[in-house]
């Protein structure tokens, strides 16, 4: 592969229907020689690409730690009319996200050198919503997850219904005023306590419940702000949750270009966020199993073993199907099927003649994010 490092490039993709944009960063290392990290950045709410990636240090930390570094662009979302991702109840004929990052998996992983077992979510604001989004639904692809000024809408964290335990870092300022840390309302949307969603993962990822909290040098007293960290440790797979609360800090990324108010400066989020995601490796195939450990199907497989097609029948009430993923036992996407609502009361197809024959993991995807998992043989094989 030819070198190409260090260079931004901007990419378009179709994912469900839609042109969809991102950028890619080339850090000065890369030769395409050897797997690399990805680690994905997403803007916050009216945010553009082109200009969040100059904001952070992303591309500095790249250069040094030799990662790839991509900074997907939002579409406009209705209502609201502003560039933003779908990770909120409401939203008008708006695109799925989360396909378009699980595209753009499979699109860099065909033109670089890409680690497969080391992707990374990390974001702002309305893009750090999206890094919990992708803990729910694409946790089988995703390894550790970051965000700074993060939270998740309460109609979604009610339903959460993850695939496997998965790191997490949230950075979070006690004044910030429009994801509040304590929760509270933005654009008539009620977002959950930072506490709350760090007390989910904890829980969920099983990890220590009694943190380990370390107060961080107060290194530039004039941002008027001080960090503490709290890490809860020793959870499945070796996951953890970590948080870091800045007493004082506002909606920013600490240590960003821009000259906000409210911006702390004790630490760079883009370091915290590396060092925090450096540790934590996607264990494809333990993954897979937990998906099958942890469903709960409302559905069943047959003919099962398969040959060329299977069916799914609903097993109480009908399902609400949005789509139908198969991955193979190393954790990839070997097929999506996307079906019909209205499917939902009778028996759906599945075609499944292009598979090799062995054992693969079916997840069905509801439109309200419920998910259910079952296992399939295909070719009559074991």
């Amino acid at each position: 592969m030819a070198l190409t490092a260090q260079q931004s490039l901007t990419q378009n993709i179709v994912s469900g229907g839609r042109t969809r944009t991102y950028r890619v960063y080339l850090p000065a290392l890369y030769n395409g020689q050897t797997p690399r990290p990805v680690v994905f950045n997403f803007h916050g709410s009216g945010g553009a690409a082109s200009s969040y990636e100059g904001y952070t240090r992303f591309k500095q930390v790249a250069d040094t730690a030799n990662f790839i570094l991509i900074t997907p662009q939002g579409l406009v979302l209705q209502p609201g009319s502003t560039t933003g991702w779908n990770n909120f109840t409401g939203v008008v004929n708006g695109p799925d996200d989360v396909r378009f990052v699980s595209d753009m998996i499979d699109a860099l992983v065909k033109k670089y050198n890409v680690d497969t077992t080391r992707i990374y979510s990390a974001g702002w604001s309305n893009g750090g919503l999206m890094g919990y989004h992708l803990a729910w639904q694409l946790g089988h692809r995703i390894a550790a997850v970051g965000s700074v000024c993060g939270s998740m809408q309460d109609s979604m964290y009610f339903r959460l219904q993850p695939s496997r335990p998965i790191s997490i870092i949230e950075i979070h300022g006690t004044n910030d005023a429009l994801v509040p840390y304590n929760g509270g309302l933005n654009g008539g949307l009620y977002l959950m306590p930072v506490d709350s969603i760090m007390r989910y993962w904890v829980q969920y990822n099983g990890c220590d419940t009694t943190p380990t909290v370390t107060d961080l040098p107060n290194t530039n007293p004039l941002d008027f702000s001080t960090v503490k960290r709290y890490q809860w440790a020793s959870g499945t797979n070796n996951t953890e949750v970590e948080l870091l609360k800045i007493t004082g800090g506002g909606h920013t990324w600490p240590n960003w270009t821009l000259n906000n108010g409210g911006t702390n400066r004790d630490i760079t989020a883009d370091v915290e966020m590396w060092r925090f995601f450096r540790r934590h490796t996607l264990n494809q195939t333990s993954g897979v199993v937990e998906q099958l450990v942890k469903g709960s199907p409302r559905f069943t497989l047959a003919p099962n073993p398969a040959t060329d097609h299977l069916v799914l029948y609903p097993t109480d009430k009908p399902l609400q199907p949005s789509h139908v993923e198969i991955f193979d036992l190393s954790g990839r996407l070997v097929l999506r099927q996307d079906l019909r609502v209205q499917d939902g009361c009778c028996p759906i197809g599945i075609r499944v003649e292009g598979l090799k024959a062995g054992v693969y993991v079916l997840k069905v995807v509801e439109v309200d994010g419920v998910v259910g998992v079952g296992r399939v043989l295909v070719g009559g094989g074991d």
